[in-house]
C-alpha cells in the first residue's frame, strides 16, 4: 500500500513538472523537492537546486573509468581496482575539476561502497558531489548477430535489471561467488541520488545494424510507456524500446526517472560524408538517429550521446568542408564535426561521451588538426584535451568525458597488434608505443630497474676510449642503457648503439656510409663481429640534438598489417648491409567495392603509401633541458642513459623475452621465438668501442616489475586549462 501511494505521488509530481518548468511553488515552499532531481533541456542536462526551487545546467566536464590496472583485464573486476583506489581515484577527480565520472557497465559492489562514503563526506563539507553517469553493457556476440536475438535481448535486460537495483543497493548478485568477467556482490549502497543520467549500450557495428534492419524491414517504429519512436529502422526502434524499459523499471521499483541516452559514435552518426559514400562504406554505409523519439510520456528526457575523436573515422579530416573550419590553436577540423553533429540534434542535448588523444611515443592515424591517435607528449595530451572540451563547450553541446582515467596495459590497437602478443600477456608489460595503452590522466610507472654491468664479448671490463661503462635494465615500458662518459659528448661527436635482439647467427654486421644505408653521418664502414638487428644513431645537427633508430630491412615491419606481408619477416642469416629508418605506415586506403559485407571490395586494411609516422625518430634531453615523457635519450655531462621501448624493438613479449620473427609469410599467425637476451656494439666517432656480452633478464610470469601510480603530467595540464571552461 505504500508502495502505491508513493507511486502516486511521484507520479503527480512528475506530471506537474512535464513542461519542462519548476516544480510547483507550493512543493518548493515546503521544501519538497521534486520526483526527479536530473532531466534534459535544450542543451544541456540539468540538476534540481532546492536553494533557488529550479534546474540548473551542467556543463558536463567528466571522465571515462576504466579498472584494469597494470596486469588486469576489463574483466578482472574483482581483483583490479580497490575500494582504496577508487577513494582516492575520486578525490583526484575533484580536486582535477571534474564533475561527472562515467562507468560502462556494472562494477564490483565496493565500487558503489566507495562512491557513497565519498559523496556522504563532500555534501557534509558542503562541497559538490562527483555525479555518476552509468552505463549498461551490451553483450558483443561474435560473430555479430541481429540485435532482436533472443539471447541477446535477453541478456541485456539481465543487465539492466542488474545495474538498476544495483545504483539502489538492493540487489545480491551469485551471492558473492565469482561471475567471469562480470560484477558481483551484495550491493546495499544507494548511490542513486548521484546518478546523473544512464548512457546504454555500446558502440553498435555496422554490420549488427545492417543484420537487425534487413531482418526486420516491417518494424518502423515503437510505443512504449515512456519512450516511443513514430518513424524509424529496426535497429532505432529496438534501442528505444531498451531504453524504455530502463526507465520503466526503475520508475516502477523506485518511483524516480533520470535522463537517458543510447552509446553511439561517428560511424553511424546520421550525418551524410562525402569523403566516404562509396569509398569506405564500413564508416557511412548505415546509421542510428535517435532524433525522432518521442519522450512526451518521459518528462526527464533522452539526449545523445557520441565517442568523437578528432583523427577517426577518415571524414573527420579529409571532409572539405570540415577542413575550413579553426579554433584559437589553429586549423580544426573537429570543430566542424562538432557543429555539423550538433546542427543536425536540436531541441536536446549533445554529450560527446568519449574524446582525446594519447599520450603514447607511437600514432597509428593523422589529423587534420594535428591532434593525431598518438605520438604526443603527456603536456601536449593535456593540451589537446583541454582544447576538445572547449571545441565541445563553443559548441553549444552538454559537455564531454575525456577518455580516460587510468592508462591500461592490455588494450589492443590495430596496428601495434601485429608485434605486441599474445592477448593474455599484453597486461603484463606496457606498451608505450601503442596508443590505445596511453589514453590516462593517471598512469603506472615502473620503479627504476637494478641495473647491470655489462662485459666486453669474451669477458673483461669494458674501456673505451670515452665510453667507460655499460650498464642495462629492464622494466615493464623499457629496455635501458646507461653509458658512462670520461667526458661529455661534444656536438662533434657522433655514437651508435647496434642492437642484437635475437640471435648470434641472424641480423646485419656492415655499419657503412655507402648509398645503400640512410647511416651517412659516420667515418668510414665498420663491420661487427656480432649480427644485429637494430641501431641507435645518436648525433648533432641544426642545433641540438638528434636520435634516430634504423631496423635491418629484411625485418622492418613497415606496412605490416594482417597477412600483408609477402615474404617472411625476419632478422637476416645473411646480412644484406641495410638499414631502414623505423617508420610505420598508419592511414589505410579506401574500398575499391561497394559493399563491404556481400560484394567484392579490396583488401579491407590495405594501406596507404603515403601516411608515415617516424616511429625511430625519438627524443632527446640534452644535458640541462626539460624533462619531457618522451625523452629516449638522456644527455649529461658524465652518462648518456637510453630508454627504449619494447615495441620499437619488436619484442612481442619482453615479460618471457620472445620475440618478432614471421614463420610463415602465407599464413596470418603471429609468431615469435625465444631471444637469448640483447648484445650491444657501441661505435664512436667512426670507430669500434667494442661489444658486449649479451644481457638477458629474469621472465616474469604471474606478476609485473614493481610500479607505482602516478599523475600524468596531462592531469596537471587538464586541470589547469578547464577551470576556465564554465557553463
Amino acid at each position: 500500500m505504500h508502495k502505491v501511494i508513493a507511486l502516486l505521488i511521484a507520479a503527480l509530481s512528475i506530471g506537474a513538472c512535464s513542461g519542462g518548468s519548476t516544480p510547483p511553488a507550493t512543493a518548493c515552499n515546503n521544501g519538497v523537492e521534486p520526483s526527479y532531481l536530473y532531466r534534459s533541456g535544450i542543451t544541456h542536462l540539468e540538476i534540481y537546486k532546492p536553494a533557488t526551487c529550479s534546474y540548473e545546467p551542467l556543463f558536463i566536464k567528466g571522465v571515462n573509468l576504466g579498472v584494469a590496472t597494470p596486469g588486469k583485464y576489463a574483466g578482472d573486476l574483482e581483483t583490479a581496482a580497490t575500494k582504496a583506489d577508487f577513494l582516492r581515484w575520486f578525490q583526484l577527480m575533484s580536486d582535477a575539476g571534474i564533475n561527472v565520472v562515467r562507468v560502462y557497465t556494472l562494477h564490483m559492489d565496493f565500487f558503489y561502497d566507495a562512491l557513497l562514503e565519498y559523496n556522504t563526506a563532500r555534501e557534509a563539507s558542503g562541497l559538490t558531489p562527483l555525479y555518476l553517469s552509468h552505463g549498461i553493457w551490451l553483450d558483443e556476440p561474435a560473430p555479430a548477430v541481429d540485435l532482436y536475438d533472443a539471447a541477446l535481448t535477453a541478456s541485456f535486460t539481465t543487465n539492466i535489471n542488474e545495474v538498476v537495483n544495483a545504483v539502489h543497493g538492493n540487489i545480491t548478485l551469485a551471492s558473492g561467488a565469482p561471475r567471469f568477467g562480470k560484477a558481483y556482490g551484495t550491493y546495499t549502497s544507494d548511490v542513486s541520488k548521484w546518478v546523473l543520467a544512464w548512457i546504454i549500450g555500446r558502440e553498435v557495428h555496422p554490420d549488427e545494424v545492417e543484420l537487425t534492419n534487413d531482418a526486420h524491414l516491417l518494424i518502423t517504429s515503437y510505443t512504449g510507456s515512456n519512450l516511443s519512436l513514430p518513424a524509424g529502422s529496426a535497429t532505432e526502434a529496438w534501442i528505444t524500446a531498451r531504453m524504455d524499459d530502463v526507465l520503466s523499471l526503475e520508475k516502477s521499483s523506485y518511483a524516480v526517472t533520470r535522463p537517458i541516452s543510447f552509446s553511439s559514435w561517428p560511424t553511424l552518426d546520421p550525418l551524410t560524408h562525402a569523403t566516404e559514400l562509396g569509398a569506405s562504406p564500413w564508416e557511412d554505409y548505415q546509421q542510428i538517429d535517435l532524433a525522432n523519439i518521442d519522450s512526451s510520456n518521459a518528462p526527464t528526457g533522452v539526449f545523445y550521446s557520441f565517442h568523437a575523436y578528432p583523427y577517426y573515422p577518415d571524414f573527420m579530416s579529409e571532409d572539405p568542408t570540415y577542413q575550413s573550419y579553426s579554433d584559437s590553436q589553429g586549423a580544426n577540423s573537429y570543430v566542424g564535426y562538432l557543429s555539423d553533429l550538433k546542427a543536425h540534434y536540436t531541441g536536446r542535448p549533445v554529450i560527446i561521451a568519449e574524446f582525446s588523444v594519447p599520450s603514447s611515443w607511437g600514432s597509428v592515424h593523422t589529423s587534420h588538426s594535428g591532434m593525431d591517435h598518438g605520438g604526443h607528449d603527456e603536456t601536449t595530451q593535456g593540451t589537446y584535451g583541454a582544447r576538445m572540451l572547449q571545441n565541445i563547450h563553443d559548441a553549444n553541446m552538454g559537455g564531454g568525458m575525456l577518455f580516460a582515467w587510468i592508462d591500461e596495459w592490455w588494450k589492443p590497437t590495430w596496428l601495434t597488434n601485429e608485434f605486441d602478443y599474445p592477448f593474455a600477456r599484453r597486461a603484463y608489460w606496457h606498451n608505450i608505443m601503442a596508443p590505445e595503452q596511453n589514453y590516462g590522466l593517471l598512469g603506472f610507472v615502473p620503479d627504476t630497474p637494478t641495473y647491470s654491468t655489462l662485459t666486453q664479448k669474451g669477458g673483461g671490463a669494458w674501456a673505451g676510449s670515452n665510453i667507460t661503462s655499460i650498464q642495462a635494465g629492464v622494466d615493464a615500458s623499457f629496455y635501458r642503457l646507461n653509458l658512462g662518459l670520461s667526458s661529455a659528448l661534444t656536438t662533434s661527436d657522433e655514437l651508435l648503439i647496434v642492437l642484437d635482439t635475437y640471435d648470434d647467427t641472424r641480423g646485419e654486421d656492415t655499419i657503412a656510409t655507402a648509398s645503400t644505408t640512410p647511416v651517412n653521418q659516420i667515418a668510414s664502414s665498420v663491420i661487427t663481429t656480432q649480427k644485429s638487428e637494430f641501431l641507435l644513431h645518436l648525433y648533432y645537427d641544426s642545433g641540438s640534438w638528434q636520435a634516430q633508430l634504423y631496423v635491418g630491412s629484411d625485418y622492418d615491419l613497415y606496412g605490416l598489417y594482417g597477412d600483408e606481408h609477402s615474404s617472411n619477416l625476419q632478422s637476416p642469416t645473411t646480412p644484406t648491409d641495410l638499414w631502414n629508418p623505423v617508420k610505420w605506415k598508419t592511414n589505410y586506403t579506401t574500398y575499391t567495392g561497394t559493399d563491404r559485407f556481400g560484394g567484392t571490395y579490396s583488401s579491407f586494411y590495405s594501406l596507404t603509401s603515403n601516411v608515415n609516422f617516424d616511429a625511430g625518430k625519438l627524443q632527446v634531453r640534452p644535458d640541462g633541458g626539460s624533462i619531457n615523457s618522451r625523452d629516449a635519450v638522456i644527455l649529461t655531462s658524465s652518462n648518456v642513459e637510453i630508454r627504449l621501448p619494447w615495441g620499437l624493438l619488436q619484442f612481442s613479449d619482453p615479460s618471457q623475452l620472445q620475440v618478432f620473427h614471421d614463420l610463415d609469410a602465407n599464413t596470418n599467425t603471429q609468431d615469435s621465438v625465444a631471444s637469448a637476451g640483447i648484445a650491444q656494439s657501441i661505435i664512436y666517432n667512426g670507430a669500434s668501442e667494442g661489444e658486449t656480452e649479451r644481457h638477458a633478464w629474469t621472465a616474469w610470469t604471474a606478476t609485473i616489475p614493481t610500479y607505482s601510480e602516478s599523475t600524468k603530467q596531462s592531469y596537471h595540464v587538464y586541470k589547469t586549462a578547464i577551470a576556465n571552461i564554465g557553463n
